[in-house]
C-alpha cells in the first residue's frame, strides 16, 4: 500500500469510527427534560457520601427545590468494609 493509500485508508476509518460514535450517542440522547420525566418516576435518588453529613444534605436540599418531585436520601458510610 502506498503512503497515499494509507493515508486515506486511515482518514477512513476516523471518519468511519467518528461517524458510529455520533450516531451511537445521538440514539440515546435525552434531553434535561426527558431525563427528569424519568426520574420523577423513580421518585427517589439514594447518595451514598463519606465525611460531614451537613455539605451533603444541604446539596440534597437544594437538589429537591431544583427538581421537585424527586427525593433525595442522603446514607452516610462512616467506614468501608472489604468482606
Amino acid at each position: 500500500m502506498t503512503k497515499a493509500g494509507a493515508r486515506l485508508f486511515l482518514h477512513a476509518g476516523f471518519a468511519t469510527a467518528a461517524l458510529l460514535l455520533f450516531a451511537a450517542a445521538s440514539s440515546r440522547a435525552e434531553t434535561l427534560d426527558q431525563f427528569y420525566e424519568k426520574a420523577k418516576l423513580e421518585k427517589t435518588l439514594v447518595f451514598y457520601s463519606g465525611g460531614p453529613a451537613a455539605p451533603h444534605e444541604n446539596r440534597a436540599k437544594e437538589f429537591m427545590q431544583k427538581y421537585p418531585g424527586i427525593a433525595v436520601s442522603v446514607n452516610r458510610r462512616l467506614q468501608q468494609r472489604a468482606e
